[in-house]
């Protein structure tokens, strides 16, 4: 999806500092090319959820007005697949205290998956502060 004059060409994962344009924004060529295979398919199916779940708001918006807003319900991965997507979030995420279970859900995974995903990396962490 190409947004003329925001220097925005493709769907990819956009950083506020893309949003807001200016001198030291990122070439997305770039910062997409430095990316592993499986972050590309993250970023993939990130974008795509994000598309539905935009999707399915308008649609509700439209029939609704503006009561009854939800995000669309993400999708279970498999264990392999929700290590690699929690490894990416807390990357993109920056910190640890900006790493929440919704954090996950922006991925597109389902609510009960990412808070017991979050739930047992807080029961890690906790495990190794007390030692």
């Amino acid at each position: 999806m190409a947004v003329e004059g925001e220097g925005i060409s493709s769907s990819a994962p956009i950083s506020v500092e893309m949003m807001r344009g200016g001198d030291n924004v990122k070439c997305e060529w770039k910062e997409l090319e430095s990316l592993s295979k499986d972050e590309l398919i993250i970023e993939l199916v990130k974008v795509r959820w994000e598309m539905r779940n935009l999707m399915s708001v308008l649609g509700r918006l439209s029939e609704t007005g503006s009561e009854g807003f939800l995000c669309a319900p993400g999708s279970k991965p498999s264990e392999e697949w929700l290590g690699k997507i929690e490894s990416k979030a807390r990357k993109d995420a920056g910190s640890d205290e900006d790493f929440y279970s919704c954090t996950l859900q922006e991925y597109g995974v389902d609510e009960k998956t990412a808070d017991e995903c979050y739930d047992r990396l807080m029961e890690q962490r906790d495990e190794k502060e007390s030692i």
